[in-house]
């Protein structure tokens, strides 16, 4: 044992994705469009709070958005969310990086015409 390096300790105490909606909540409390953000935090929450916020991938989010979101332009906000949770992480300096900057925005189409000229 003499002489033996011990590895060195990280941080142990593990930042989950639950607190990243957390700290997204507290910083949108004063937004016009508060109560949309906690609709989206506690579908979000339900299903990934628990895991570790360093160790969501880009694809697993990916995943996630297909699973949850019927249209492009649900899982491009489902995904600006979790992307404001991470980049409020790491303004934190709770997580080192954005998974979500990594998935791609979905293309939504022009379906609805809200106006049109004769």
């Amino acid at each position: 044992m003499a002489g033996r390096k011990l590895p060195e300790l990280r941080n142990s105490k593990v930042v989950t994705v639950d607190e990243l909606i957390d700290d997204a909540l507290e910083f949108v409390a004063n937004h016009k469009d508060n109560r949309n953000y906690k609709s989206k935090a506690g579908i979000v929450r339900e299903d990934m709070g628990s895991l570790s916020a360093a160790e969501v991938t880009p694809q697993e989010l990916e995943r996630w958005l297909r699973e949850h979101c019927k249209t492009a332009a649900t899982a491009n906000r489902y995904k600006a969310f979790i992307s404001l949770c991470y980049r409020e992480g790491v303004r934190n300096g709770k997580v080192a990086v954005n998974p979500a900057r990594l998935v791609r925005q979905r293309k939504e189409g022009g379906e609805a015409v809200a106006f049109s000229q004769p």
